[in-house]
């Protein structure tokens, strides 16, 4: 397939999957969650070339329905979370593997969770590019052990360079709609006010592309839960095998997989 196509070029993907609905045990979220339907986003666009002949292909579009996370097992399962969500958009023959824009090895679920339930802070700096915790390799974006307490990560720049390389923005319409949404990434923040004060967030990327976090957990004299609510995008793998049928990889005329 890798011989086929180019970075940038578009592709037809129909996820079977037609109603999805991610479940609390993954979200930490209790209320009416809404039902996805991962057949819509069927038009995607190649962001990497693999050195084994499969192509990673980014959801051009957001999903039109959001997803709400929350409290402190929505930033325990985060990441993971997200990936499950993910491996709804399959058609089950062309793709290898599915993950959520914004993962890269990461901590899918944070199994030691200390850290998130002491009243002492427990860093006094916030998670960024600039400020790696403890372990952390620059190359492979991986966070070590702090990472493995719930520090959060600075994963989603690998994907993020992708996306961007390829669009120049990291905006996304949300499908079927000319407008801008908001959309999760695979990554957490933790976030440093004061020695009284902290987060534990998601990361999303807003309406105008920016980076952004939303509270999910935090701390401000005691401990509270915030739910917070984005679009999916996922990133498929596809298999090195496939062949093209029609199109010539543009917008208007992507290719089709058969």
């Amino acid at each position: 397939l890798s011989s086929l196509v180019k970075v940038g070029d578009y592709v037809r993907m129909t996820p079977t999957a037609t109603s999805y609905t991610p479940p609390s045990s993954i979200t930490g979220y209790t209320g009416l969650q809404s039902t996805l339907n991962p057949s819509e986003l069927n038009l995607w666009r190649v962001i990497k070339k693999n050195d084994d002949g499969t192509v990673d292909i980014v959801s051009h579009y957001a999903s039109s329905k959001s997803v709400y996370f929350r409290g402190k097992e929505g930033y325990i399962n985060l990441v993971g979370g997200l990936n499950i969500i993910s491996s709804a958009y399959t058609d089950g023959k062309n793709v290898l593997r599915t993950r959520h824009i914004g993962y890269s090895r990461q901590i899918e679920r944070i199994t030691d969770t200390s850290k998130l339930s002491q009243t002492k802070r427990p860093w006094t700096k916030s998670t960024s590019s600039t400020n790696q915790w403890t372990g952390c390799n620059t190359k492979s974006y991986l966070c070590g052990t702090d990472e493995n307490l719930g520090a959060g990560d600075i994963g989603y720049e690998i994907d993020y360079q992708l996306v961007y390389g390829v669009y120049g923005s990291m905006t996304a319409n949300k499908v079927g709609t000319s407008t801008a949404t908001t959309y999760w990434l695979a990554s957490r923040r933790f976030y440093y006010l004061s020695t009284t004060n902290w987060y534990f967030g998601g990361r999303y990327v807003s309406t105008s592309g920016g980076l952004d976090s939303s509270y999910l957990y935090n701390y401000l004299s005691g401990f509270r839960s915030n739910s917070s609510r984005s679009s999916v995008r996922p990133i498929v793998t596809l298999k090195s095998t496939i062949e093209k049928i029609g199109g010539n990889g543009t917008n208007s005329s992507p290719y089709v997989l058969n």
